[in-house]
C-alpha cells in the first residue's frame, strides 16, 4: 500500500487566506476566522515539519481548552495515519466512553513518532509544567490548578502569596539573566521584535 505523504495533504481543501498563513515565512501570523483555524494551525504544523524540516520536537501547540488540545492531536493522528484509516473507524465509533478515545489517541500519537514528540498543550497544562520544572528557584511549587468549579476554590483563596504576578515575574526573568545563553536569547528576541515592528512601519 503506498504510504501517505503529508506534504499532499498541506494545501488540499483550504482557501486562499489559509493557503497564505500555512506557507508564509513572517515570524508572526494572526490568523481571524470564525471556523477554519483548527485545520489551518495542523496545515502550518505539516508544512513545518515535511517542508522546512523542522524537528516536531521543537514545536510547541497552545490551545485554550484540553478538548481543543486533543482534537488537534486527533487530527494529526488522521494527516499521519491517512494510508489506512484505522483511527478514523475509532473516532467514528459512537459506542466508545472519552476516556477509551483519549486512550486510543494516546496510543496512536506514540506509533507515529514525530506526532508524539509534539508539545500541544493548553495553556495552563504548560504554564502549570513551566512553573513546576523551572520556578523552584522563586516558587515553594505548593501549588495546583483550580477551577471555577473547584472545592478547593474558597481554602485556597486565603492562601495567595502577597507578591504580584509582576513581582514573580522580574524575580523569575532575573534569575533566569544570569545564565547568559538565557541573556542572548532574550537580547535577539527583543531586538528581532523592533526590526519587524520598524519593518512593518515603513511598509
Amino acid at each position: 500500500m503506498k504510504q501517505f505523504d503529508p506534504r499532499n495533504k498541506i494545501r488540499h481543501g483550504l482557501n486562499d487566506k489559509q493557503i497564505e498563513a500555512v506557507l508564509t515565512d513572517d515570524s508572526r501570523v494572526l490568523v481571524l476566522a470564525g471556523a477554519g483555524k483548527t485545520a489551518t494551525n495542523i496545515r502550518i504544523i505539516l508544512n513545518l515539519v515535511f517542508e522546512k524540516n523542522v524537528k516536531s520536537s521543537r514545536i510547541l501547540a497552545v490551545t485554550f481548552t484540553k478538548f481543543v488540545a486533543n482534537e488537534k492531536g486527533g487530527h494529526l493522528i488522521l494527516e499521519a495515519g491517512r494510508d489506512n484509516g484505522e483511527y478514523q473507524v475509532i473516532l467514528e465509533n459512537r459506542e466508545l466512553t472519552k476516556d477509551k478515545l483519549d486512550q486510543y489517541r494516546r496510543q496512536y500519537q506514540c506509533k507515529y513518532t514525530w506526532v508524539s514528540n509534539l508539545t500541544v498543550r493548553t495553556f495552563h497544562s504548560f504554564s502549570y509544567n513551566v512553573l513546576s520544572t523551572c520556578g523552584s528557584i522563586n516558587l515553594d511549587n505548593k501549588f495546583k490548578i483550580i477551577s471555577e468549579k473547584s472545592s478547593d476554590k474558597d481554602t485556597l483563596s486565603s492562601r495567595v502569596a502577597d507578591e504580584s504576578s509582576a513581582d514573580i515575574y522580574l524575580k523569575t526573568v532575573s534569575t533566569l539573566i544570569e545564565g547568559r545563553t538565557f541573556l542572548l536569547k532574550l537580547k535577539r528576541y527583543i531586538i528581532e521584535y523592533y526590526v519587524d515592528e520598524i519593518q512593518k512601519k515603513q511598509e
